[in-house]
């Protein structure tokens, strides 16, 4: 009896974890063989009804030389004025006890091809040189407008180590 109690609540925690993995608010994390770990959220659905986003992602990846990239792409409902990121802002620690400290703005007037025009989807990134061994992540602001009105998104990446 003690047997099938231990089962049933070990196949229960299983299927509560297997149907976790399915909602559309999960979270994908892989490798992508140089030791990168990236950090992707797949979209809840909720957070995306909107008349102007259908979709959105970012993502950090570790370069090499100490140089990090912040990626990011959004998917519009249709041919949009503009849409892309308008902010992306990057920290750093140096050890996996210290502090988060913040880098630097990078914003949409002052790095050409964060936003595009008259597209419904678009995708780019920013490259950061720092330093080897030290840990990464960005907040990565995300616009769609049309006729004067829109809709923003906003995205934290995983974290990432420098190498």
């Amino acid at each position: 009896m003690r047997f099938r109690k231990a089962t049933m609540k070990l196949v229960v925690a299983v299927l509560l974890f297997a149907s976790f993995l399915s909602w559309p608010g999960a979270t994908a994390i892989a490798e992508d063989g140089f030791g990168t770990i990236i950090q992707i959220e797949q979209n809840d659905e909720l957070d995306n009804a909107s008349k102007y986003i259908t979709s959105h992602t970012a993502y950090m990846h570790a370069d090499g030389g100490g140089k990090v990239s912040v990626w990011f792409n959004i998917t519009g409902t249709g041919r949009m004025d503009e849409i892309g990121g308008v902010m992306i802002v990057l920290y750093e620690r140096n050890t996996s006890t210290s502090p988060w400290n913040f880098v630097r703005n990078y914003h949409y007037t002052s790095n050409s091809g964060m936003l595009a025009y008259n597209t419904g989807f678009h995708g780019s990134h920013v490259s950061h040189n720092g330093v080897a061994g030290r840990q990464y992540y960005a907040v990565v602001h995300l616009w769609a407008g049309k006729d004067g009105e829109g809709d923003a998104r906003e995205r934290t990446t995983g974290i990432i180590t420098a190498w």
